[in-house]
C-alpha cells in the first residue's frame, strides 16, 4: 500500500501508515511464519527401534 501510494506522489513513511491504518481500525495482514513439521505425532510409527529397552545379548568378550 505504501509503495502505491508513492508511486502516485504521495509521502509516506511505515509509521505514518501503521498510524493512519490503526486509527481506521485496520491491521497489515502478516504471511504465516514457516515452521518445519519435524515429528510424527503417530506413536504406532517409529523410525528407529528402542536399543535401550532391548540391548543385544552379547555373543564374544570383547
Amino acid at each position: 500500500m505504501r509503495a502505491e501510494l508513492q508511486a502516485q506522489g504521495h509521502a509516506v513513511g511505515r509509521w505514518c501508515m501503521r498510524r493512519v491504518l490503526k486509527a481506521h481500525g485496520l491491521r497489515a495482514q502478516q504471511p504465516r511464519s514457516f515452521v518445519p513439521r519435524t515429528t510424527d505425532s503417530d506413536p504406532a510409527v517409529r523410525a528407529v527401534p528402542n536399543r535401550l529397552l532391548d540391548p543385544p545379548a552379547p555373543n564374544a568378550p570383547n
